[in-house]
Protein backbone atom coordinates (compact mmCIF):
# COMPACT_ATOMS: atom_id res chain seq x y z
CA UNK A 1 0.00 0.00 0.00
CA UNK A 2 1.68 3.28 -1.10
CA UNK A 3 1.46 6.20 1.11
CA UNK A 4 1.70 9.72 0.30
CA UNK A 5 2.38 12.26 2.34
CA UNK A 6 4.96 15.64 2.45
CA UNK A 7 8.50 14.79 4.64
CA UNK A 8 11.65 16.78 5.01
CA UNK A 9 13.32 14.61 2.94
CA UNK A 10 11.35 15.27 0.38
CA UNK A 11 11.85 18.88 0.22
CA UNK A 12 15.12 18.43 0.39
CA UNK A 13 15.08 16.56 -2.61
CA UNK A 14 13.44 19.15 -4.73
CA UNK A 15 16.00 21.69 -3.26
CA UNK A 16 18.83 19.26 -4.14
CA UNK A 17 17.42 18.87 -7.61
CA UNK A 18 16.92 22.84 -8.23
CA UNK A 19 20.45 23.12 -7.13
CA UNK A 20 21.87 20.47 -9.39
CA UNK A 21 20.09 22.65 -12.21
CA UNK A 22 22.13 25.75 -11.21
CA UNK A 23 25.41 23.63 -10.97
CA UNK A 24 24.47 22.39 -14.40
CA UNK A 25 24.03 26.12 -16.02
CA UNK A 26 27.31 27.47 -14.09
CA UNK A 27 29.56 24.65 -15.08
CA UNK A 28 27.86 25.32 -18.78
CA UNK A 29 28.51 29.05 -18.63
CA UNK A 30 32.66 28.14 -17.52
CA UNK A 31 33.55 25.33 -19.59
CA UNK A 32 31.70 26.28 -22.81
CA UNK A 33 31.51 30.12 -22.82
CA UNK A 34 34.76 31.28 -20.45
CA UNK A 35 32.57 32.98 -18.28
CA UNK A 36 34.14 33.08 -14.75
CA UNK A 37 31.88 32.62 -11.61
CA UNK A 38 32.05 36.35 -10.21
CA UNK A 39 30.81 37.44 -13.57
CA UNK A 40 27.17 35.95 -13.70
CA UNK A 41 24.19 35.44 -11.69
CA UNK A 42 21.69 32.66 -11.94
CA UNK A 43 18.07 33.06 -11.72
CA UNK A 44 15.37 30.50 -11.66
CA UNK A 45 12.80 30.63 -14.55
CA UNK A 46 10.80 27.36 -14.62
CA UNK A 47 9.52 25.18 -16.55
CA UNK A 48 9.95 25.60 -20.72
CA UNK A 49 6.56 26.07 -22.46
CA UNK A 50 6.91 21.95 -22.79
CA UNK A 51 7.96 20.92 -19.51
CA UNK A 52 11.08 19.15 -20.51
CA UNK A 53 13.34 21.72 -19.72
CA UNK A 54 14.22 24.22 -16.09
CA UNK A 55 15.13 27.53 -17.51
CA UNK A 56 17.76 28.74 -15.68
CA UNK A 57 18.14 32.79 -16.74
CA UNK A 58 22.26 33.21 -16.37
CA UNK A 59 22.71 37.67 -16.02
CA UNK A 60 25.73 38.56 -17.42
CA UNK A 61 26.75 41.30 -14.43
CA UNK A 62 28.05 43.43 -17.03
CA UNK A 63 24.97 43.99 -18.94
CA UNK A 64 22.85 44.45 -15.10
CA UNK A 65 25.42 47.76 -14.65
CA UNK A 66 24.82 49.37 -17.91
CA UNK A 67 22.95 52.22 -17.83
CA UNK A 68 21.01 51.84 -20.57
CA UNK A 69 18.96 48.66 -21.47
CA UNK A 70 21.03 46.04 -23.58
CA UNK A 71 20.82 42.48 -24.35
CA UNK A 72 24.60 41.76 -24.12
CA UNK A 73 25.88 38.48 -23.33
CA UNK A 74 22.87 37.94 -20.55
CA UNK A 75 21.40 34.32 -21.40
CA UNK A 76 18.62 31.68 -21.37
CA UNK A 77 19.45 28.16 -20.38
CA UNK A 78 17.16 25.48 -20.72
CA UNK A 79 18.38 22.37 -18.52
CA UNK A 80 17.30 18.90 -19.88
CA UNK A 81 14.96 17.49 -16.72
CA UNK A 82 16.74 13.99 -17.37
CA UNK A 83 19.31 14.07 -18.77
CA UNK A 84 21.17 17.94 -16.67
CA UNK A 85 22.31 19.29 -19.95
CA UNK A 86 21.82 22.33 -21.67
CA UNK A 87 19.10 21.88 -24.38
CA UNK A 88 19.92 24.79 -25.67
CA UNK A 89 20.32 28.80 -25.07
CA UNK A 90 18.41 31.63 -25.94
CA UNK A 91 20.43 34.72 -25.75
CA UNK A 92 20.36 38.88 -26.61
CA UNK A 93 16.50 38.63 -26.36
Amino acid sequence: MARHFATPEIVLSVEIMDSEFEQAAECYLISAKGWKGEDFVLEKRGLSPDGKCEIITAVYLNDALASYPVAGQSLDLHIDKISGLVACEVGGQ
